[in-house]
């Protein structure tokens, strides 16, 4: 007989879990499809209205200001509500719709008022995603890594595709593409099993409690300063390779090479992490996007920083299969929802703010700015190799029982 598992009010059977896998694997291939139509491209198409730079860049910053002043609250909310699966259709109909119009915007403040509003309406939906699929691994005896994967499928497919579609000129229909892509996500994660209720707390006390976490605290550091590199890279390359003669084509081919470089991290993520550890695997990843910084402040030709987008996976890639792991397991399962909402706030927040603001405002001092960058994750070394000593040491004289 069918074994049922009940959570509250919620009723959920055992076999639905693997339906569930299947569900947010594929919702994994078109939301990230959605963020390689979005984000190779941004930048380039603002600058194409003749926006100046520091519009460039605050709109290129917008959807990490939404996220890093919001993020939290949703993830409580989520919490709270139990109303994990109703915010993220919400937010993915909603986010189709404006990315749509958005794509008919024209002049500064109108493009700006669209991107604002559409950059608020898909906070939810990162820490959403990883927070099920987080959940889902641990039914079905998959780790993250693998399910992330599939996000990896998709954001190479339309990183390809739609370069080669605009070829020499990009123009609004990304956002189109954009749009497309959220309603497919919506479409292939609508039946997911509603997630139990949360005990009923104040709204922000998960968020309280967790802020006194200082191993998770230096975790979300560590987010933020990747996540300050990585979307530098982001706003910043397709302008950058363009400006050495390259074309869309080959923005789409270097991003496209980036998220095939994540493959083989997430299929061995899990082991890695078990067999190097957590904290040695962060310093290995702040190392090497040092050296990646480094090397794309000194190359002179398209060709050579396609070829050093095949570093993504060890770094960005890296830090997704220890990263939201490590802080999952460093939230000892007290507000799920609300652990990944800090993660995304700190990384795909404010490090998306800093990254993204700098990477377009100066566009025109790229390599300057990848430098400073290597500084960064230096100095983040440091002081995460300082802070895992410390606590090391401490251990011993913490009471036991």
């Amino acid at each position: 007989m069918m074994k049922v598992q009940v959570h509250d009010d919620v009723h959920t059977t055992e076999t639905s879990w693997p339906a569930a896998h299947w569900m947010i694997s594929f919702g994994y291939v078109w939301f990230f499809a959605g963020i390689a139509a979005f984000t190779p491209f941004a930048a380039i198409y603002y600058r194409s209205l003749d926006f100046s730079s520091v519009q460039v860049g605050l709109l290129a910053a917008m959807p990490a200001i939404a996220l890093a002043l919001t993020s939290a609250m949703w993830g409580a909310v989520a919490d709270t509500l139990a109303a994990h699966r109703v915010i993220l259709r919400i937010s993915l109909a909603l986010g189709a719709v404006l990315a749509v119009l958005s794509s008919r915007a024209e002049g500064f403040w109108l493009v700006f008022a669209g991107i604002t509003l559409l950059s608020f309406s898909t906070v939810p939906l990162r820490s959403l995603m990883d927070h099920f699929a987080v959940l889902i691994g641990d039914r079905v005896n998959r780790p993250f890594g693998r399910i992330r994967l599939w996000g990896a499928f998709g954001y190479t497919a339309f990183a390809l595709t739609l370069g080669r579609v605009m070829n020499e000129k990009v123009t609004s229909f990304f956002l189109v593409a954009y749009g497309v892509s959220l309603l497919l996500t919506l479409i292939s994660t609508f039946a997911l099993p509603q997630l139990p209720r949360q005990v009923r707390r104040p709204l922000l006390e998960g968020v309280g409690e967790l802020v006194h976490n200082r191993r998770l605290m230096m975790v979300l550091l560590v987010a933020f300063a990747q996540a300050v590199a990585a979307f530098m890279i982001v706003s910043s390359l397709g302008y950058h390779i363009t400006s050495m003669g390259g074309n869309a084509s080959q923005v789409g081919v270097a991003f496209a090479v980036a998220a095939v470089s994540e493959l083989p991290v997430f299929l061995v993520g899990a082991w890695l992490y078990r067999r190097v550890g957590a904290d040695r695997l962060i310093a290995i990843i702040i190392v090497l996007y040092a050296v990646r910084m480094l090397l794309l402040a000194v190359v002179d030709s398209p060709g050579a920083v396609i070829a050093l987008q095949a570093m993504h996976g060890l770094t960005f890639g890296g830090f997704l299969v220890v990263c939201i792991p490590r802080a999952h397991q460093l939230g000892k399962g007290r507000h799920p929802a609300t652990v990944q909402a800090l993660l995304t706030m700190a990384a795909f927040g404010f490090g998306n703010v800093v990254g993204s603001f700098l990477g377009g405002a100066l566009l025109d001092h790229t390599r300057a700015a990848y430098v400073g960058v290597a500084i960064l994750m230096m100095v983040v070394l440091v002081l995460y190799g300082m802070s895992v000593r410390l606590w090391r040491e401490e251990k011993p004289a913490l009471p036991v029982g």
